[in-house]
Order: structure tokens, then C-alpha cells, then sequence
């Protein structure tokens, strides 16, 4: 039937998506410049815990760690972040094509959605484990023991949390989605 048919379409699909997603991740967390720009991250927050002049909190009454200045440490992070974003999600495609492997990935049984999907959600979730690091060296700057006690507020797992997500994730996919759709769209054929 035809219902029956759309299913196994759509099974197929899954487990296609599924193998690409699975091979970007690999790819992704085999380089080490992966793990060379979550280092970068977290020792940027965790000098914005541990350095006086180095944080967001505009003022000596504010803690370091408050979560404003929290906050403003995940946008500015973000922001200079663009580049590693690029880098990231902006080359899965590139790679491909560089290498002659796009006329044989369209050649073989996979459809252009589960391909462009995987090697996307596949780069987008290792760019946010690479944004992650500002979490990891924000809470270990906030527990670093020569940091005076008078510059730190409590420690907020929310207030490490939701600037992650809320900032530095959502910038990092409003990007990738940019830089990824831009390479699709002006890439020579």
C-alpha cells in the first residue's frame, strides 16, 4: 500500500540521517581543533572569574559571577565566537565538495534532506559542546581558591545555564544556519 511505502521511505531516511549524523560527530570530535577552541572558551571565562579587569561586571560592587555578568560573558563570547561558528558550521558541505565525494553521495540511496541534516545537526552539536567551555571555566574560575570571596556571589547553576542556551547556543544556531545556508547557496557548481 501506499501508506506502507511512505513508512519504509521514511525508515530509510532515518537510518540514513542517522549514519551521516554519526560520521560528523566522529569527524568532529576526532579533531583536535574541536577540543583547541573548548579550551579557548573555557580559560576565556575562567579569566573572567579569576582577573580583576577581565570580567563583565562593569563595576566592583557586582560579583563576577553575577548573572548579568554571566550573561554578558556568554554574548561577547558568542559574538567573537562567529569565527569558530564558521569554521564549524560552515565547512561540512565544503569538505564534500572538495573532496569529489558530492556526485557519489547523490548517487547513492540517501535523499538531499537526511544528508544536509546530518552533516548539519552533526556540526551544530559540537559547536555547542565547544561552547560549553564557558560553563566548565566559568564554574572553575568561581571555585579557583585564590579568588578573593568578596568578588563572588553564590554559585548559580542557572545562571551558568541559561546564558549558555539562551545566548551563546541560540547566536551559534542563528549562524551555523547562516553560514551553512550560505556555502549551499553560492558554492560553485
Amino acid at each position: 500500500s501506499y501508506a506502507g511505502e511512505m513508512l519504509r521511505c521514511a525508515q530509510h531516511d532515518t537510518r540514513m540521517f542517522l549514519h551521516i549524523f554519526r560520521f560528523e560527530l566522529r569527524y568532529r570530535f576526532t579533531q583536535p581543533s574541536t577540543y583547541l577552541f573548548f579550551g579557548v572558551f573555557a580559560l576565556f571565562a575562567f579569566l573572567s572569574q579569576t582577573v580583576d579587569d577581565f570580567g563583565f561586571s562593569g563595576s566592583p560592587k557586582v560579583h563576577v559571577n553575577a548573572p548579568d555578568a554571566l550573561a554578558q560573558l556568554y554574548f561577547i563570547a558568542s559574538i567573537l565566537g562567529m569565527f569558530v561558528t564558521a569554521a564549524v558550521l560552515g565547512t561540512p558541505i565544503y569538505r564534500d565538495d572538495k573532496d569529489g565525494m558530492t556526485g557519489l553521495v547523490y548517487t547513492t540511496p540517501i535523499t538531499k534532506n537526511a544528508y544536509l541534516a546530518g552533516r548539519f545537526l552533526g556540526s551544530l552539536l559540537a559547536i555547542w559542546f565547544i561552547y560549553s567551555g564557558l560553563s566548565l571555566g566559568a564554574l572553575l574560575g568561581m571555585l579557583a581558591p585564590w579568588v578573593e570571596a568578596s568578588k563572588l556571589g553564590p554559585v548559580m547553576p542557572l545562571a551558568l545555564l541559561g546564558p549558555l542556551v539562551g545566548a551563546a547556543w541560540v547566536n551559534a544556531l542563528f549562524a551555523g544556519c547562516v553560514f551553512f545556508a550560505a556555502y549551499l547557496l553560492f558554492r560553485s557548481p
